[in-house]
């Protein structure tokens, strides 16, 4: 009750509520806030709400008496943020760079985009920017992309600011394509020389084997250079080549295509000959005449006793005598040899035959 001649000095009686999910204020019994694209946000499961009371002063002064609320009856000093503005987005080779005004009272952004060229919805930056500028990255060129910024401080998130437009575009064209490609052949290889590719940080090299029926194939490894041997072909085989050149922009068109056929440059070595083998103690002592044009001879041997096949020695031998040991007395074995050079391995020399004993 209040005294004669004391008048109210309140009036009108309103409920905010604060949602605890959100932090945003509203009306007792209306909306909790917004979401952080702009459009309505209904209040979270689970969310608690708080009711306070917001009293109104009177319009109609006390004649002899004023009130001063006490602090818990005080409205909140802070307010979610403005608006950022003046949003801009510059395209660029696969990126856009973004700046704005920042939003007055914000602590950080908040970036949400989306690429209506491929008719997505908006997203949000999983993270905060605090700056006024970002390079969005990652981009497809030649695709249209909207932006828009939001604000935030402890209160909550401001409304976005309007939207900004941009499509990443190359900003320089691919490399030329290479010229001049030259293909000679050698032993299981071809030689590939070529003019670069202007503007091209490396090149990279296709290939296929047309007697084979193959498709192109590329090689998994840039060039740095301007020539290039291509190993590992198949003698009498037709192969052709084409390559391209590359950098940050992307990769050119093709050189055109060059042949070649890898053909052996020299005969393989001749069989060696006269191969004798002399019986020990689990040994057999073999001797021959060097294969002519051989660089090294490679042994094979089998224990005709145990009905083995032939075996080949896993390293080759340099000289023209050789000692087969851990040989089993009473068993016979029989031997040949071969000479190879960079060409390849020679036919067989005639077979010895040996039975070691103790």
């Amino acid at each position: 009750m209040l005294g004669p001649g004391i008048r109210p000095w309140l009036t009108g009686l309103t409920l905010l509520a604060i949602t605890a999910a959100t932090g945003l204020w509203a009306a007792a019994g209306g909306m909790a806030g917004s979401d952080r694209a702009g459009g309505a946000a209904s209040k979270p499961a689970g969310s608690r709400t708080s009711v306070m009371q917001h009293f109104a002063p009177s319009t109609t002064p006390s004649s002899s008496h004023s009130a001063t609320p006490s602090p818990s009856q005080a409205p909140p000093t802070a307010s979610v943020p403005v608006a950022p503005s003046r949003l801009t987005a510059t395209g660029g080779q696969g990126m856009v760079r973004l700046c704005w005004t920042a939003s007055s009272g914000a602590d950080a952004h908040t970036l949400y985009y989306r690429d209506t060229t491929a008719g997505q919805g908006w997203a949000r930056m999983p993270y905060p920017i605090t700056g006024t500028c970002y390079t969005a990255e990652q981009l497809t060129d030649g695709h249209t992309y909207e932006f828009r910024i939001t604000g935030s401080n402890s209160t909550g998130e401001s409304a976005p600011s309007p939207v900004a437009r941009a499509i990443p575009v190359a900003t320089s064209p691919p490399p030329s394509p290479p010229t001049g490609l030259t293909a000679t052949p050698g032993n299981g290889t071809a030689r590939l020389c070529w003019t670069a590719s202007s503007g091209a940080d490396a090149h990279t090299l296709y290939y296929r084997d047309t007697t084979a029926g193959q498709g192109w194939a590329r090689m998994p490894y840039p060039i740095t250079g301007t020539c290039y041997t291509a190993e590992q072909l198949t003698d009498g085989h037709t192969y052709e080549f084409r390559i391209t050149g590359s950098n940050s922009t992307g990769e050119s068109a093709p050189s055109p295509v060059a042949r070649a056929i890898p053909v052996a440059t020299s005969p393989p070595p001749s069989p060696p000959t006269g191969l004798t083998a002399t019986p020990g103690n689990g040994t057999a002592r073999l001797c021959w005449t060097a294969s002519s044009g051989a660089d090294a001879h490679t042994l094979y041997y089998r224990d005709t006793t145990a009905g083995q096949g032939w075996a080949r020695m896993p390293y080759p031998i340099t000289g023209t005598c050789y000692t087969a040991e851990q040989l089993t007395d009473g068993h016979t074995y029989e031997f040949r040899i071969t000479g190879s050079n960079s060409t390849g391995e020679s036919d067989s020399s005639n077979t010895a035959v040996a039975t070691p004993h103790g």
